[in-house]
């Protein structure tokens, strides 16, 4: 099992929390609803870490087919990313930065969006300097994952 894999429940899965049809026993249970296609192994084995060791729950999970991992680069939507970049950069802007908000919103791509990101960074730290700091911390860090 690869602990950095986002974990996503497969129909399967999603079949047994809503009729309980192959009986899982209720701890297997309790860890295939937590299950959301956006926590890691390694985060599951870290939240869950007071009632012991539940990789090998995981790894049973995976291996009967209610869970499965996901590859990272599947695992981010890059829509969801320009949505969260266009946010954030609207926070640190406020209205005055619309234009610029659905400039980004109109790229296309990951890297169009992380050409958007540093072109503008000089004029927009230049600007509004602390204020936009929040907003290039989320790009770095959901633009260099990808």
């Amino acid at each position: 099992m690869n602990l950095q894999a986002v974990l996503q429940k497969t129909e399967k899965g999603v079949e047994e929390i809503k009729t309980h049809g192959k009986g899982l026993e209720p701890r297997l249970r309790a860890l295939l609803i937590v299950v959301n296609g956006k926590t890691t192994g390694a985060d599951l084995v870290k939240q869950f870490e007071r009632v012991g060791n539940v990789q090998p729950m995981l790894e049973r999970l995976i291996a009967e087919q209610f869970v499965r991992e996901v590859p990272a680069a599947a695992s981010v939507d890059f829509n969801e990313i320009r949505l969260q970049l266009s946010h954030a950069l609207t926070d640190a802007t406020g209205p005055a930065g619309d234009a610029i908000a659905l400039q980004l919103e109109g790229c296309k791509s990951m890297d169009a969006l992380r050409a958007f990101v540093e072109k503008r960074r000089p004029s927009l730290e230049g600007a509004l300097g602390p204020r936009i700091a929040k907003f290039f911390t989320l790009a770095k860090s959901l633009l260099e994952n990808e």
